[in-house]
């Protein structure tokens, strides 16, 4: 600093001048930093003048100080939420003026509160408002609390209800701050849970006074002859915070995994609990708390319950227990932590402090002038804990009480987990803990708190006589993201014990009663004995029904709701059998009902070619017997008359007929096979043209002398195709009761047939080679069109003309 405006400076200190200092303080609350920069700005009262030239030649000096302190942080219930910013101008700041030409104002306090805000952002508004001190003056304080810390909390009396939550035969006064757990009568179960979970990271505190009653222990084999019982718990564990432990000697913590905790009991009990309807799980009392030899009833017993002195004692669920059976601390070798007698009930609150070090992991607990030390790790490994308070009756009675002072910890950031019973109002099967990883997926250490922002996971579980339903809507994603310091809510999943049984899911159900079928079986017999004549065809309908079970008494409910998706047998034709003709071509589709057999037999008789048809029926039959008559062109008969058989109504092919000399089969005719057996189909020709002599029509109807007066007398027993007269015959395997006759031909305008009489379908088509072009006539026995006839006829002429005319020259040469 220049020696000029050190004497300016020491000018305004002696003359009183405005003083103006930044300070920067960094907070630092149990270990973690919090930061906040202060900027306070002072103007000294009574302002002097300057000398003129002070006025000119110097400047204002900005001293700046780093300061350490203690504060709380504040709570905030959203650490996502935007900043709050204040302003405020003190009421009383006037300007102060020195003279024409220089004035002094006092600069507002510009406050600036961040709560849990990103160190991001705290930075960037730190440098914001340095320069909003920069260009004004004013004076700028920021406040912040360290979002990677769990949050202090302070409960006390007033907001008591805010924080905690009063289950069963518990009640809170806040103008008192009295947690009433128990009224003097039996069978009572009180307790308040803690909303949010514990930071065993950190310390924390509670204090308030506790009541066990007026009524002191004493032996009684009866309920209502125990005198005063049962006694308080403090507990924590690592449930869900709403979770309680069971009644009586379990003392609320009983049946809950990784609990642990201190309780003032006033009941002995000398045997182990195992109460199923109570949910009461604990060990025997440590014996030197009872009276010994334990006193004897009349008839002899010894009384194991009451007969003893009240005391406190850590105590711890046992994982190696059925049930995780609640257990007293009491090592020979730990005088600090091992139980201790307290004194019986006054009806009188003794002030109770429970304490506990976050680093060192000790838990310490103040009462009626003794101390019960240890550290939890024998108990838990977990950073974070829920917390009860509990007090419960049964045989045994009394008022039980806790005065509620104050209770001072950080919370953790959690999530719930439940697996609930839908069939029974949603009653809670099951908690587990969600796994904690930090927003990359790394592991939280052992040490390490879970805040916000880190990532949490839950799972099924598998539950016997129960099976899983779905997510309840009313809770969280199965997974997700921790938003904010504390309890985030519940994933719940829910459970059926009563489930649909079906066919594909029977469960425990009989298979064979949750379906039923409808049965049509078709036999083809011969008609003259009953024979086989082809395998039975089967059909069947299945019909289904649902039912219900109670998975947990293995109890099944049968709906009798029988339903199929199609009651109907489908139409099936009657298999295609050579020479036979069953007395039904088609059994008909008709609708089963459930349980249902049918038979439905279909004969076959014999059909022949010389007597006709033999049958029981009136309709078309199979393999009826036909004869097919070649025509010329005025009708008459040109040959022999050809005996077929066939399939009425199918196409008639005609592809392997021998060629009539003279004549040539008019195209597409599409001829069928009658209905009517031993009918005559008519078969057209037409005359082929084989000499044009002089360029003559020849007349169509004179017979030509050189065509044979008949072709061959028989051309089989079946309708045929194919150029070389073959007949094809394929029958489909027995088992599909399918049987098939496929004739095929190549000639031009052949027809080919395919006969599926199981399918009742006919397909015809023509097949097409290298024959003569459509409307062109073909000589017998070849492959030539008339054309080409015509034009080796006119060859021949042309040649004979030369000859002519080579002779002529010659007779004229010999004239």
């Amino acid at each position: 600093m220049s020696e000029k405006i050190k004497g300016a400076v020491r000018h305004l200190h002696a003359s009183e001048q405005t003083e103006m200092t930044t300070h920067v303080k960094l907070y630092k609350a149990n270990g973690r930093w919090l930061a906040a920069l202060i900027v306070v700005t002072g103007i000294a009262v009574g302002v002097q003048s300057l000398p003129a030239q002070a006025a000119t030649d110097s400047s204002v000096t900005t001293q700046q100080t780093a300061t350490t302190a203690m504060v709380t942080p504040t709570t905030s219930t959203n650490p996502s939420s935007a900043a709050t910013e204040t302003e405020s101008t003190p009421a009383n700041t006037v300007p102060t003026t020195h003279d024409a030409t220089t004035t002094l104002v006092t600069p507002a306090v510009a406050q600036t509160i961040l709560g849990n805000a990103s160190a991001e952002t705290i930075e960037a508004t730190k440098q914001a408002k340095a320069d909003v001190y920069q260009s004004t003056g004013q004076a700028q304080v920021i406040t912040a609390v360290d979002p990677t810390a769990s949050t202090n909390v302070t409960v006390t009396n007033e907001n008591f209800l805010d924080y905690f939550n009063v289950n069963g035969t518990a009640s809170y006064d806040p103008s008192t701050g009295i947690l009433t757990l128990t009224k003097d009568d039996f069978n009572q179960d009180g307790n308040a849970t803690l909303k949010n979970k514990v930071d065993l990271n950190q310390s924390f505190e509670l204090q308030g006074g506790l009541n066990l009653g007026d009524e002191v222990q004493k032996p009684g084999w009866h309920a209502g002859e125990l005198g005063g019982g049962d006694g308080v718990a403090f507990a924590f564990h690592d449930g869900n915070t709403d979770e309680v432990g069971g009644q009586g000697a379990s003392v609320g913590i009983g049946g809950l995994e990784g609990a642990f905790g201190w309780k003032a009991d006033t009941f002995f009990n000398a045997v182990d609990e195992q109460n199923a309807k109570m949910k009461s799980y604990a060990k025997a009392d440590p014996s030197e708390f009872g009276q010994n030899p334990l006193p004897k009833d009349p008839d002899g017993d010894a009384y194991v319950y009451g007969a003893g002195e009240p005391f406190g004692a850590f105590i711890y669920t046992d994982p190696t227990t059925e049930n995780n059976m609640v257990t007293s601390y009491d090592p020979v070798d730990d005088p600090t932590g091992k139980a201790k007698p307290i004194n019986q009930p006054s009806g009188q609150f003794e002030q109770i402090t429970i304490s506990y070090d976050g680093p060192s992991k000790t838990m310490t607990i103040n009462f009626e002038s003794k101390t019960w030390t240890h550290k939890i790790t024998d108990w838990t490994a977990q950073s974070a804990a829920a917390f009860l308070i509990s007090g419960g009756t049964a045989g045994a009675k009394n008022l039980q009480q806790f005065r509620f002072d104050s209770f001072t910890y950080f919370t953790s950031s959690s999530v719930n987990v439940e697996y609930v019973d839908e069939d029974n109002g949603n009653a809670v099967l099951l908690t587990s803990n969600p796994t904690y990883t930090h927003a990359d997926g790394t592991p939280i250490a052992t040490g390490e708190s879970v805040q916000p922002g880190d990532k949490y996971a839950t799972e099924q579980e598998t539950i016997d006589g129960y099976v899983f339903h779905k997510i309840m809507d009313t809770g969280l994603h199965a997974n997700g993201t921790l938003e904010t310091a504390g309890n985030n809510g519940t994933v719940i999943y829910g459970y059926k014990h009563i489930v649909p049984v079906t066919p594909d899911k029977p469960y425990d159900a009989d298979p064979t009663k949750l379906t039923d079928t409808a049965t049509r079986t078709i036999n083809y017999v011969y008609a003259d004995g009953g024979a086989t004549i082809a395998p039975s065809f089967n059909q069947s309908v299945t019909f289904t029904q649902t039912g219900t079970e109670d998975l947990l008494t293995k109890t099944v409910t049968y709906n009798n709701d029988w339903t199929t998706t199609n009651a109907q047998v489908p139409s099936v034709i009657s298999p295609f059998i050579q020479g036979y003709a069953p007395d039904k071509e088609t059994v008909p589709a008709r609708a089963m009902a459930r349980g249902e057999n049918q038979t439905v037999t279909v004969s076959y008789y014999p059909v022949g070619l010389d007597n006709g048809i033999k049958t029981k029926v009136d309709q078309p039959l199979y393999a009826i017997a036909f004869t097919l008559q070649p025509e010329g062109p005025n009708g008459d008969p040109i040959g022999n008359p050809i005996h077929l058989t066939g399939n009425p109504g199918e196409p008639i092919g005609f592809g392997s007929l021998t060629d009539i000399p003279g004549y040539t089969l008019v195209p597409n005719q599409n001829l069928i096979v009658p209905n009517e057996p031993n009918t005559t189909v008519p078969l057209k020709y037409n005359r082929t043209i084989t000499d044009v002599p002089n360029n003559e029509v020849p007349d169509t109807n004179e017979p030509n002398v050189n065509i044979p007066e008949d072709n061959d007398t028989d051309q089989g027993h079946v309708v045929t195709g194919g150029d070389n007269g073959t007949v094809t015959n394929t029958e489909v395997g027995a088992e599909s009761g399918t049987n098939n006759v496929t004739t095929q031909g190549a000639s031009a305008g052949t027809p080919t047939t395919t006969a599926n009489s199981s399918a009742g379908t006919v397909t015809t088509r023509q097949t097409k080679s290298s024959n003569p072009a459509a409307g062109e006539q073909t000589l017998p026995q070849t492959s030539e069109s008339s054309a080409q006839s015509i034009a080796a006829v006119g060859f021949l002429g042309l040649l004979a003309s030369l000859f002519g005319l080579a002779g002529t020259k010659k007779r004229r040469q010999n004239l």
